[in-house]
């Protein structure tokens, strides 16, 4: 029997997130091993989720620095031993925005951040400062055997992710 999520139509269309740069999507083909992000059904990244669910989008801030939107995504994992999972930002950009990346001449919509291991405990704090998006994380681990994390700040913004 097929849950809510294991249609590809329904995965698909759940987790759709509209942006002023178009329809940002989570989606992951029917055969295979990785999840695919779209931006107006082109592809800007690409990972492995053979043992995750379905991402899903927690949050969406506007107009933060010289992002129209930054968007915070956190995976899913079908283990029970991680109540989330690992955390990232991407930062929408405006159309035919050029990379800053030293060497890019492609054009890049979306500016991802490195992942931040997460497995879990309290629900990350989100808050919009004027510049960027602070995430607290408290009370959680991140991963098994690991030390917990009695609280650790990230910020995504201008600068890309850094460790408060």
């Amino acid at each position: 029997m097929l849950g809510a999520f294991d249609s590809p139509d329904a995965w698909a269309r759940d987790r759709v997130i509209l942006t002023s740069e178009g329809e940002f999507a989570l989606t992951r083909p029917i055969a295979g091993d990785e999840c695919i992000l779209k931006l107006d059904d082109k592809e800007v990244r690409r990972y492995d989720c053979r043992d995750s669910n379905a991402p899903r989008v927690l949050a969406k801030f506007k107009n933060v620095g010289n992002y129209p939107e930054i968007l915070v995504i956190q995976e899913s994992p079908k283990s029970r031993e991680c109540r989330g999972g690992a955390l990232y930002f991407a930062g929408v950009r405006k159309s035919g925005h050029r990379a800053e990346h030293a060497g890019s001449s492609k054009v890049q919509r979306v500016d991802f951040s490195e992942r931040i291991p997460y497995c879990g405990g309290s629900v990350p704090q989100l808050k919009r400062l004027r510049d960027k998006v602070r995430m607290t994380l408290r009370d959680g681990w991140k991963g098994r055997g690991e030390a917990p994390i009695l609280e650790e700040r990230w910020s995504f913004g201008g600068r890309g992710l850094q460790k408060e």
